[in-house]
């Protein structure tokens, strides 16, 4: 997934006028990213890391938290007002340290302040994101990325592509508990689940049979594919696969479309909405 997405990130507010005057106590920024999975990365790291703030000379250790809004818009906050006066020059400070992304993604302030007036350049974000943000525990539709009206379905066990139907599936990463909201980046070791009550089966199922929310995909051997399948032993997958080593397998007799594992080159590209 390339092509340029954009996110709004807001620092800390301003304790009083005089300080918001100073140009270092609020700001927003506009950061330019190659894709979304490059945005959600930065945010993850940006999550995990501390800062060294010095005050009155005393070296102190002080842990931050950015905020998730939505995939698009993140909020930086300290836990401590003692800190906020250098939100912005301590946000630029923290992601620029991160090197690995230096060359994945550009930082653009947006505010801009003189001695009475203050300026703020609002961009226009194209092609915003809608739908459910890719955090860890959340259900899904899965669809194509080229071919938006296609999306996955289970109909008697089997993972299909269509237009007429469409299941839900609950992405779990592996490492994180189930009620941590991660976001999920493309190294997640996840496991994928079927809900249960977007399955559709042909046979007869009694009432008095209770069936399990979540059925966790796995894989199945058929026609010399991988092809995905409910039931049997889940199979862990990198979060990445979603966007490059899943395709469809066509069914000559058939005519059906199952989705399949093809980790050499022939996946397409899905999003989670």
């Amino acid at each position: 997934m390339s092509g340029l997405f954009l996110v709004l990130v807001k620092c800390p507010q301003a304790e009083s006028a005089s300080v918001y005057l100073n140009g270092n106590a609020h700001g927003r920024f506009l950061l330019q990213f190659e894709s979304r999975y490059v945005a959600d990365e930065l945010f993850r790291a940006l999550q995990d890391m501390r800062f060294d703030h010095d005050i009155n000379t005393i070296s102190m250790r002080q842990p931050w938290k950015l905020v998730r809004i939505s995939p698009q818009f993140w909020c930086y906050e300290f836990n401590s007002k003692g800190f906020s006066e250098s939100g912005v020059s301590q946000f630029e400070q923290d992601h620029r340290s991160l090197e690995t992304f230096n060359a994945k993604f550009t930082s653009t302030r947006l505010t801009h302040r003189g001695s009475e007036a203050v300026v703020v350049k609002y961009p226009i974000i194209p092609n915003p994101v809608f739908g459910t943000d890719w955090l860890n525990g959340n259900t899904f539709f899965i669809r194509n990325r080229r071919q938006p009206e296609l999306y996955w379905f289970v109909l008697d066990g089997a993972v299909r592509v269509g237009r007429d139907h469409r299941s839900k599936f609950c992405v779990r990463g592996t490492a994180f508990k189930a009620d941590d909201k991660k976001v999920l980046i493309r190294s997640d070791k996840i496991t994928i689940e079927a809900v249960s009550e977007t399955i559709i089966t042909t046979s007869y199922i009694p009432r008095n049979i209770v069936t399990p929310q979540r059925r966790p995909i796995s894989l199945v051997e058929q026609e010399e594919t991988l092809r995905l399948h409910i039931g049997g032993s889940p199979v862990q997958w990198l979060f990445g696969d979603l966007f490059q080593n899943i395709g469809v397998s066509w069914d000559w007799r058939t005519q059906i479309q199952y989705v399949t594992y093809m980790p050499n080159g022939g996946g397409d590209e899905w999003e989670l909405c």
